[in-house]
C-alpha cells in the first residue's frame, strides 16, 4: 500500500526513460518521496532504489521500494531554553498540534515562523520516538533569545544627519508576552522626533494584530539637501494586521495627522510652493489618513534572509473633506535566492507615485519622495537626486523632490573572507543600484519675491525619463553591533552628470536604517 496515488509518487522522479542517468537525481528523487510520505504523517517511511545494469543495452533500470509504515503522531511538544517568553508565546507560532499528525512540511514551516520572532535568535527542532510505541514522537524545540529589551541612550553620526543623539525604552517582548512597547526621542541636524508605540502581535486568538503609535516630529529640511522649509508634524495613528494565509496578510489604518509649514526666505521657489502658500496662509493642515497595505512575505528570517521572498503593496491617502485630499501608493520587493550555501543574490525594488484628487490640484511639496544615499542609489549624497530648479544667477539649487520614485538594486550576498564560519551578525555584498525620482507636472521657476523666471521650467519635471536614471557599483558591509546597526558602502557612480552631488564613501554609524 503506497498510501499516495503511484502517479503523483511517479512525478517526484525526476529521471525519465531516455534520459541520461544520474546519480544525483537518483538520490534526489529518493528523498522528495520520503519527504511527501512525511507531509501525510508517515515520519519514518522507507524508501529504497535498487539500480539494475544492462551492460549490452546500455542502460540501467531503477526500481523504487517504497515502505510507508505507520502514521506518526506528535504526543508532546516541549520548549527548551524560553527562560524571558511565555510558553503560549511559542506555542501559538506552531503549525503542528499535540495529538495530531506529524507533518514535515508543517514542522519545517513552524521552525521558521519562531526563528522570525524579533526575539529568537535560533531554532533548532529535534524528533524523539517516544520509548514503546511505533507512532508517536515528541517534538523537543530548543530555543535561543535574543535580548528583548533594551534601554537606549546614545549618540552617533551620519554623513546625511550628522550627530545623532537617541533616548528610548524599547520591549519586543514585554513581560514574555510577545507584545511591543516602544518609546524613542531621536534628534540629528534636520529632524528632532518623539515616537510612541504598542503592538498586540495577536489582539485576537487568529492572529489579527493592533498597533497605536503617537509621533511629534520638527523638521529643518535645508540640513537634508533639499528645498528650504520648516516642518511640524503631529501624528495619531491605529493599525490592524489581518492575516490572509501563511504568507498573506493585510493590513489596514487610520489616523489623524496635523503639519505645520514655515517655507523658507532664501531659495528659488517653484510655482507649487507658492500656490501651497497662497491656499493655506495660516501654513496648518489637517488631515484624516487611512492606510491599506497587502503583503506576501516568504522569507525564512526578517534579518539577514537568505531565500524567500517579501512583496508589498502600500496605498495610503488622505479622506475626502480634509485640508488636502491626495495619495501615495507604494510598491516594494525583496526577492533572495540561494546559489550556493554560502552565496546569495538579491534583487530589491521600490516604486512609489503619488498624486491628488478631489478639490486639491497639486500633491503637496512636502510629502514628495526623494532618493541618493544609503537608502536608495548608493554613491550620490543623500536626497540629491531628482529635479533641482536653477536660480536666476544660473546655480542649481536644493532638490525639490518627485511625486514618481523609481529604485532597483541587485546585491550579491557572501561570507566574510578568511573566516571559517561568517559571523550571523555581519553581512558582505555588492552591490548595482539604480534609480531617481522624478515629478509629473512641468513646474515654473520663481524667485525670492514669487515672481516667475522667464523660460524658467524646472528641469527634471514633466514625467518619467529614463535618460536621466541614475545609477552605481559598489560593495556594503553592515554590522548589527552591540551599539547599534552600522552600515558602510563605497559606491563608484556609472553615468553622474554635471552637477551631480557624488559622495562614494558613504556610512552610518548608532542608528535604525
Amino acid at each position: 500500500d503506497l498510501k499516495l496515488e503511484e502517479k503523483e509518487l511517479r512525478s517526484l522522479i525526476s529521471l525519465s526513460k531516455g534520459d541520461v542517468f544520474s546519480r544525483s537525481k537518483m538520490v534526489d528523487s529518493k528523498d522528495l518521496l520520503k519527504r511527501r510520505l512525511g507531509n501525510e504523517g508517515y515520519a519514518f517511511a522507507n524508501v529504497k532504489v535498487m539500480p539494475e545494469l544492462n551492460d549490452e543495452r546500455q542502460e540501467v533500470d531503477l526500481t523504487y521500494f517504497v515502505e510507508p509504515g505507520k502514521k506518526v503522531y506528535v504526543r508532546r511538544i516541549n520548549f527548551i531554553g524560553n527562560y524571558k517568553t511565555n510558553d503560549d508565546v511559542l506555542r501559538r507560532e506552531m503549525r503542528l498540534m499535540e495529538g495530531g499528525e506529524l507533518s514535515n512540511s508543517k514542522l519545517q514551516r513552524s521552525k521558521i515562523r519562531l526563528q522570525r520572532l524579533p526575539y529568537v535568535e535560533e531554532v533548532v527542532v529535534d524528533k524523539d520516538p517516544v520509548p514503546g510505541t511505533q507512532d508517536l514522537i515528541d517534538v523537543n524545540i530548543s530555543i535561543k533569545e535574543r535580548l528583548a529589551g533594551s534601554f537606549n541612550i546614545g549618540a552617533g553620526f551620519s554623513q546625511n544627519q550628522g550627530f545623532v543623539f537617541n533616548l528610548g525604552v524599547t520591549m519586543d517582548n514585554l513581560n514574555g508576552s510577545g507584545e511591543k512597547l516602544s518609546l524613542n526621542f531621536n534628534n540629528d541636524q534636520a529632524n528632532t522626533i518623539y515616537n510612541a508605540s504598542f503592538t498586540d502581535p495577536y489582539y485576537t486568538i487568529d492572529g489579527i494584530s493592533r498597533t497605536f503609535a503617537f509621533s511629534f516630529r520638527e523638521r529643518n529640511t535645508v540640513n537634508l539637501n533639499i528645498v528650504n522649509y520648516l516642518q511640524n508634524t503631529a501624528t495619531v495613528n491605529l493599525f490592524y494586521g489581518i492575516p490572509l494565509s501563511e504568507f498573506n496578510r493585510l493590513r489596514v489604518g487610520v489616523g489623524l495627522d496635523r503639519t505645520e509649514i514655515i517655507p523658507g526666505t532664501t531659495f528659488t521657489i517653484t510655482e507649487d510652493v507658492t500656490r501651497f502658500i497662497e491656499e493655506n496662509e495660516s501654513g496648518l493642515v489637517d488631515s484624516v489618513t487611512m492606510l491599506t497595505s497587502f503583503t506576501h512575505d516568504t522569507r525564512n528570517r526578517t534579518v539577514f534572509a537568505n531565500s524567500g521572498s517579501s512583496q508589498s503593496v502600500i496605498l495610503d491617502f488622505t479622506s475626502p473633506g480634509s485640508d488636502l485630499e491626495y495619495y501615495k501608493v507604494t510598491y516594494r520587493n525583496k526577492f533572495y535566492f540561494s546559489i550556493t550555501d554560502n552565496l546569495t543574490s538579491l534583487l530589491r525594488t521600490d516604486l512609489a507615485y503619488g498624486d491628488a484628487y478631489g478639490s486639491t490640484q497639486l500633491y503637496p511639496f512636502y510629502k514628495r519622495f526623494f532618493a541618493g544615499g544609503l537608502r536608495t542609489v548608493r554613491g550620490y549624497d543623500s536626497n540629491s537626486l531628482g529635479p533641482r530648479p536653477v536660480t536666476s544667477e544660473g546655480v542649481l539649487s536644493n532638490p525639490i523632490g518627485g511625486d514618481i520614485r523609481t529604485v532597483l538594486s541587485a546585491e550579491l550576498i557572501f561570507p566574510v573572507p578568511f573566516m571559517e564560519k561568517s559571523p550571523s551578525s555581519v553581512r558582505l555584498s555588492v552591490f548595482y543600484d539604480i534609480g531617481n525620482v522624478f515629478l509629473s507636472d512641468e513646474l515654473l521657476l520663481r524667485d525670492d519675491d514669487g515672481k516667475t523666471i522667464a523660460g524658467g521650467i524646472v528641469p527634471g519635471t514633466g514625467g518619467f525619463d529614463a535618460d536621466q536614471l541614475r545609477s552605481s557599483v559598489g560593495i556594503s558591509f553592515v554590522w548589527l553591533a552591540p551599539v547599534g546597526p552600522l552600515k558602510f558602502s563605497f559606491a563608484r557612480p556609472i553615468n553622474d552628470q554635471p552637477g551631480d552631488r557624488i559622495q562614494a564613501f558613504q556610512f552610518s554609524i548608532g542608528q535604525f536604517f
